[in-house]
């Protein structure tokens, strides 16, 4: 069985205005990005981890920060990055749903 790239599939230009696209650090990844009109180039298959954690018949839910759906409940998760296994992705949207903001 094949391993899966760690590299994100190759994009060199911006989608919304042609600028060739530049690196640059996005959190943890590097990312491909537009100096020009700041679209960011997020690689993935659409694969995402989800976790319940219970604790005395509950169940953990946290609020979206972010559109699609800012404000409503949800489990922890988070799209898989290129490379990246169900469990670092599960493990990452925990540790980032739990933070205090």
């Amino acid at each position: 069985m094949d391993t899966p790239s760690k590299q994100p599939p190759l994009a060199r230009f911006c989608i919304r205005c042609g600028s060739l696209l530049t690196v640059r650090q996005d959190g943890e990844q590097e990312r491909k990005a537009c100096p020009t009109c700041g679209w960011v180039y997020y690689p993935r298959s659409s694969s995402a981890s989800a976790v319940a954690i219970l604790r005395d018949d509950q169940v953990l839910m946290v609020r979206r920060k972010y559109e699609p759906f800012a404000g409503q409940w949800t489990l922890p998760s988070g799209f898989m990055e290129c490379g990246e296994d169900p469990e670092q992705t599960a493990s990452y949207a925990i540790t980032s749903s739990i933070r205090p903001s």
